[in-house]
């Protein structure tokens, strides 16, 4: 009968110490189901007192309750087949339920205790990954807490090593060690300790011999490889009871999934490095691209699609409505003239000089733009009252200047001819027609314009 209970375990101290109590159990049994002994009542508790000793929490660990069952209904039958008076029977089989009585609430309790201790441990080990994905990715608290769970988990000592980077094994591969692994948290019957990075490292070969292992006592470690598909990320070593052994399995998958989680946070971590890298650098291209297509590539000034874009920007400020201003249309004199006789390189002189003539005319903030050829605008806008007479001298002034300054070895004069047309902003102004008129004032100025050749002054 010992041996039919205990068949699933070695004989090792508990489980012989529990098979001899049964044996003894046994025994007291028979001596009760006597005939001169079936009325003593003190033979009888001495046998249920036996049963309420063995049948501890630690008894259910080791016995299937069936077979508990079966082989105590197998020792009553036998028992029982030793009278033929109804009345015997009844008074065995009135003990016998006792036993089972017994029995049947211990292991309601035992039961109602596992499935408690079950549930929180299901509790526990499912929310690894919860509790590991409150940390960022490269957080290393995150496997501290891990380890606090394994704890609650019955394990006597635990260590969560940690391949970095994570290994892509095919299983065509032949398997290839990296020369270090690095423990990242570990715990050995005391609180659960998360190591410093720079003591993280051990040896690949130092993993059943490191300083971290427990030294004042034997030990039998699990080890579970950690791992994802061909994704290897590390490997747990724990000290489990053997009844727990159904737990580790949940815990690794939930430390693999998290595993997983974290390695595709970091490796989002980096994209969105790079991205964010990528995003700058586009920016400041398209920043420089939009700059370049609204910008005259000889001159600095804007082009003709950047004068519209900033001028119409500026009349639908609010701060501007109502003020004054005046657009202005330049044309640069002779320039097919300076083409002509002197060369395209001239005439590229003579259009930049136009540009900064204007430029120094009327300063950075305003707006200046060339828009054909030899055609420039300028869009100034004025705090004072308009007086064209005065900005027309001025514009002059500055020609005169600049010809001294940067013009005088050339066969050639710089000069504009402008026409100035003054109006008051407003976000409804249609730009063509501010152009359309400076353009007549400007045909009208051209009636009056000279030539820029120096040898006809001489």
């Amino acid at each position: 009968m010992s041996q039919f209970l205990f068949n699933k375990y070695s004989a090792s101290e508990t489980t012989a110490k529990m098979r001899e109590n049964y044996v003894k159990i046994i025994y007291a049994l028979d001596d009760y189901a006597r005939e001169e002994n079936l009325d003593n009542e003190v033979k009888k508790d001495k046998v249920l007192e036996m049963i309420s000793t063995l049948a501890s929490e630690e008894f259910f660990r080791f016995v299937s309750v069936d077979e508990l069952y079966a082989s105590v209904e197998y020792i009553q039958q036998k028992l029982i087949s030793r009278f033929d008076n109804m009345e015997k029977h009844l008074k065995l089989n009135q003990t016998f339920i006792q036993i089972y009585k017994i029995l049947a609430e211990r292991n309601a309790n035992y039961c109602k205790e596992k499935l408690e201790d079950n549930e929180f441990l299901a509790w526990q080990a499912n929310s690894i990954t919860r509790d590991m994905l409150v940390f960022e990715a490269y957080d290393d608290r995150a496997y501290e807490t891990v380890v606090d769970k394994l704890m609650r988990l019955h394990m006597e000592s635990s260590f969560l090593f940690s391949f970095e980077p994570a290994i892509i094994h095919f299983g065509t591969d032949k398997w290839q060690p990296p020369e270090y692994m690095y423990l990242k948290a570990y715990h050995n019957g005391s609180d659960a300790i998360q190591l410093p990075h720079e003591e993280q490292a051990v040896k690949y070969t130092e993993l059943l011999s490191n300083k971290y292992l427990p030294t004042d006592r034997r030990y039998t470690l699990v080890v579970s490889p950690l791992f994802s598909n061909e994704e290897h990320y590390g490997i747990l070593m724990c000290e489990i009871k053997h009844e727990y052994f159904n737990y580790l399995q949940s815990v690794t998958v939930q430390l693999c999934a998290a595993l997983k989680i974290i390695t595709l946070m970091k490796q989002q971590a980096v994209t969105q490095k790079q991205l964010k890298k990528s995003l700058i650098e586009i920016k400041e291209n398209n920043e420089l691209l939009r700059d370049l297509s609204r910008q005259d590539a000889l001159t600095g000034c804007y082009n003709r699609r950047g004068f519209f874009e900033e001028l119409r920007k500026r009349l639908s400020n609010d701060k501007n409505e109502g003020e004054k201003a005046i657009m202005v249309f330049a044309d640069l004199d002779c320039l097919k003239t300076i083409n002509d006789k002197f060369g395209h390189e001239e005439g590229d002189f003579a259009i930049l000089s136009a540009a900064k003539i204007l430029k120094h005319s009327f300063g950075n903030s305003e707006i200046v733009g060339r828009i054909g050829g030899d055609e420039f605008v300028v869009c100034a806008f004025l705090d004072n009252a308009i007086d064209i007479p005065s900005m027309r001298n001025h514009i002059e002034a500055v020609t005169r200047e600049y010809n001294i300054k940067y013009a005088a070895d050339k066969p050639y004069i710089i000069h504009t001819s402008v026409g100035v047309y003054p109006f008051v902003c407003s976000a409804t102004l249609e730009i063509g027609e501010l152009l359309s008129h400076a353009d007549i004032l400007l045909y009208e100025e051209k009636k009056h314009k000279r030539s820029i050749l120096k040898s006809d002054y001489e």
